[in-house]
C-alpha cells in the first residue's frame, strides 16, 4: 500500500488455516492459526512546513518488519452423562523489529477448560471453568527491560429456568493477576543495582 507521503509505504501478507477432526460423535479436536508479516517504511516528521511538506526529513526515516502469528488448539468432548468438556488454547507471538531500536517482542500463552452439565429434571445448567494466561514481553522500547504478566481465574455459574418464562443466572469468579517487571516509583523506573 503506497502512501502520498514520501518514503512511506506498507506491505503486508497474511495466511490463515482452520482444521477440525471429529474422532467420534462425542469427541472432536481442531487447530486454527494465522500468520501475518509486514514491511513498513515511515518517518517521524516532515522536511519543513512549506515546500518540504509530505516529504521526509531523512534523519527520521525508520523501517519496521513486524511478524505476528497465533495457533489455537481446541478440544470438545461430551461424556456419557451428556456433560460438555471444552479446552481452548492459544499461543500468540509478536516480533516488532525496527531499525530505530524501538522494537518489542512478546509471547502470549492462554488455556481454558470449561465444564457444562444440564440437569433436565431440575431444569438448570451448571457451568464451571478454569482460565490461565501468561505474557512474556521484552521491550527495548520501554527502557530495555522485560515483563511477565499472569492472569489465573476460576468461575462457577448456575442458570435456572422458572415457569418457562423466567431465566435466573448467578455465579462467582475468582481472579489472580500479577505483573513482574522493574519496580516503578511515581512512574519512574528504578535501575538495577
Amino acid at each position: 500500500q503506497k502512501d502520498v507521503r514520501e518514503h512511506s509505504d506498507n506491505e503486508q501478507g497474511r495466511g490463515s488455516f482452520g482444521l477440525r477432526y471429529r474422532i467420534t460423535d462425542r469427541f472432536s479436536i481442531g487447530l486454527n492459526g494465522t500468520y501475518n508479516k509486514s514491511n513498513n517504511h515511515s518517518y517521524f516528521y516532515w522536511m519543513d512546513g512549506e515546500e518540504g511538506i509530505y516529504r521526509a526529513d531523512t534523519s527520521t526515516l525508520s523501517n519496521s518488519t513486524p511478524t505476528r502469528f497465533y495457533i489455537d488448539p481446541f478440544i470438545t468432548y461430551f461424556d456419557e452423562k451428556g456433560s460438555q468438556h471444552k479446552f481452548n488454547g492459544r499461543y500468540f507471538s509478536i516480533d516488532n523489529k525496527s531499525t530505530t531500536g524501538t522494537e518489542n517482542f512478546s509471547d502470549y500463552y492462554y488455556g481454558s477448560y470449561q465444564f457444562q452439565r444440564k440437569f433436565e429434571e431440575a431444569n438448570f445448567v451448571l457451568t464451571a471453568g478454569l482460565v490461565a494466561s501468561k505474557t512474556d514481553v521484552i521491550a527495548p522500547l520501554y527502557g530495555d527491560t522485560s515483563y511477565v504478566l499472569t492472569n489465573n481465574a476460576a468461575y462457577l455459574q448456575i442458570e435456572k429456568k422458572l415457569f418457562d418464562r423466567l431465566n435466573l443466572s448467578g455465579g462467582v469468579r475468582y481472579e489472580y493477576n500479577k505483573i513482574q517487571g522493574p519496580e516503578l516509583v511515581e512512574g519512574v523506573r528504578i535501575p538495577d543495582g
